[in-house]
């Protein structure tokens, strides 16, 4: 089973220098993973200070496109 914290994990560490958005984003980005699952990694691994809470919609919305294997998004 694929976990969305240890990949996001590897990848901060091996990108210091980037948010944990943009590792959040690299960790899910085409795993096909549940949107709950994203969901809930988002809220435990991203800090909430990142984000305006009235955008999270939005947010977990791009996310959710990140994450599907049948959309190319890079």
């Amino acid at each position: 089973m694929k976990s969305i914290e240890r990949r996001f994990e590897k990848i901060r560490n091996k990108y210091p220098d980037q948010s944990d958005y943009i590792c959040f984003v690299e960790a899910i980005t085409n795993q096909n993973f549940s949107r709950e699952r994203i969901r809930r990694h988002f809220n435990n691994l991203i800090n909430k200070n990142e984000y305006l809470q009235k955008e999270k919609r939005q947010i977990l919305n791009h996310l959710y496109e990140a994450n599907d294997p049948n959309v190319e998004f890079f």
